[in-house]
C-alpha cells in the first residue's frame, strides 16, 4: 500500500509539467503595458510542442517598434520563458508569464532594454 502511494505521487509529479505544457493554446493575443501606461497588442502561435516543458512560438510585440519571428519557450518553475527577437532598430524583448489559476491567461512581465512592464495573452 505504502509503495503505492509513493508510485501515485511520483507520477503525479512528473505529470506536471506535462499538464502545464499542454495548456499552450494553439493562438494567443493580449496586450503588454509599460511602467508609463502606454500598452500595445502582443499576439502568440504555437508551433510545435517539443517535449512537455519547451514549445516553438511564433510572437509579435507591437510597441514604438514591431517585433515579429520565432522563438524557443522553456517551462521552468511553474512559469514560461521566451525571448522575442529584436531587429536592426529594435532591442529583443524577454517575457516570463505564468497560468493564471481557472483563466484561459498567461501573464506576467516583459523587459526591452531599460524599459519593461506587464504582459498577458488570452485565448477562447
Amino acid at each position: 500500500m505504502i509503495v503505492r502511494k509513493i508510485a501515485v505521487a511520483c507520477l503525479c509529479l512528473v505529470a506536471l509539467p506535462v499538464f502545464a505544457a499542454s495548456a499552450l493554446p494553439p493562438k494567443m493575443a493580449g496586450m503588454q503595458q509599460t511602467k508609463d501606461g502606454a500598452s500595445n497588442k502582443v499576439e502568440a502561435e504555437l508551433i510545435q510542442m517539443q517535449g512537455s516543458e519547451m514549445a516553438k512560438l511564433k510572437v509579435t510585440f507591437n510597441d514604438l517598434c514591431t517585433r515579429s519571428g520565432e522563438t524557443l519557450a522553456n517551462f521552468k518553475n511553474g512559469v514560461w520563458q521566451f525571448v522575442i527577437p529584436g531587429n536592426a532598430k529594435c532591442e529583443e524583448v524577454s517575457v516570463q508569464l505564468r497560468q493564471v489559476d481557472g483563466k484561459n491567461r498567461l501573464e506576467g512581465e516583459f523587459r526591452s532594454g531599460m524599459k519593461g512592464g506587464t504582459i498577458y495573452f488570452e485565448w477562447k
